[in-house]
């Protein structure tokens, strides 16, 4: 899917349950963009939808920061926020026809809803869209400054 797609599929789930907006939609494109991070340090060649699109991690990493959030608060509730939109990046890739691996240890690769969806094909746009109106019909948080904002 599209960086757009990853962004608006995020949101238009966390708008409706209050989510950091700003931490979701960064996680949302965190898996791209660290496979870019991983190849500008070790200088070889990364497979795309491989070793930051683990299906299983992510789905872990958002676990784990959600557990701490619940625990502690503050910035493990952004933590949390952002692994929602990392996993729900790779939810959202596992729609489509390559789908994504499962984990670091299987060679096996996922795909939800017979993977129909090709990146950037008018399905793609129909889908997000679609949900993303839902969201808004559900409704989002109203989100304010804080306390104290003019």
């Amino acid at each position: 899917m599209t960086w757009l797609s990853h962004i608006l599929l995020a949101t238009a789930v966390a708008g409706p349950l209050c989510g950091s907006l700003p931490a979701v939609a960064f996680g949302a494109t965190a898996p791209d963009w660290l496979e870019w991070l991983l190849r500008a340090l070790f200088r070889r060649r990364i497979r795309h939808r491989w070793t930051t699109h683990f299906f299983l991690l992510w789905l872990a990493a958002f676990g784990l920061a959600l557990a701490a959030a619940w625990a502690w608060g503050g910035i493990f509730t952004l933590a949390a926020w952002f692994a929602f939109g990392g996993f729900s990046h790779v939810f959202a890739d596992a729609l489509t026809v390559t789908g994504v691996p499962l984990a670091p240890w299987s060679l096996q690769r996922i795909t939800l809803a017979g993977g129909r969806i090709r990146t950037g094909d008018p399905g793609e746009f129909v889908v997000v869209g679609l949900l993303f109106v839902l969201s808004l019909t559900i409704g989002w948080c109203s989100f304010s400054p804080g306390p104290g904002a003019d």
